[in-house]
C-alpha cells in the first residue's frame, strides 16, 4: 500500500464449465474483484442479473442471466459490455478470475 503496510494479492481460475451462480453471486456480495475472458479479451465483471429458480426438490438454483462488464481498454460508451447467457456464446469464455486482496 501507498502507506507502507503489505498486502497479499490472490487469485483463484474458475473454469467455465465450473462456473455457478451461487459462486459468482457469493464473490460480488462479498466485493471480490472477477476477472473473466472473453473473446480473448479480459474484462471486469462488476455484477450480474439473476432469477431464483427451485427444482423439484426444493433446492434453490441461481441461473445467471448476464454479467456486467468493465471493458479497460475504453474510457468510452464502448466501456460497458454485456454478456447474455442466452444469445451470447459461452464456448468463447475462457474463464474467471476471483481476485481478493488481504493486510498482512
Amino acid at each position: 500500500m501507498s502507506d507502507g503496510r503489505p498486502i497479499a494479492v490472490t487469485a483463484q481460475y474458475i473454469a467455465p464449465d465450473a462456473v455457478n451462480g451461487y459462486l459468482l453471486i457469493e464473490a460480488l456480495q462479498q466485493k471480490h474483484a472477477l476477472l473473466m475472458s472473453w473473446q480473448s479479451h479480459l474484462y471486469v465483471c462488476y455484477g450480474v442479473t439473476y432469477r431464483k429458480d427451485y427444482d423439484a426438490g426444493g433446492e434453490v438454483m441461481d441461473p445467471i442471466l448476464t454479467f456486467l462488464l468493465i471493458d479497460t481498454r475504453y474510457s468510452d460508451s464502448r466501456r460497458e459490455v454485456v454478456f447474455n447467457r442466452e444469445t451470447d456464446d459461452w464456448k468463447k469464455v475462457q474463464g474467471l478470475l476471483w481476485v481478493a486482496v488481504t493486510l498482512q
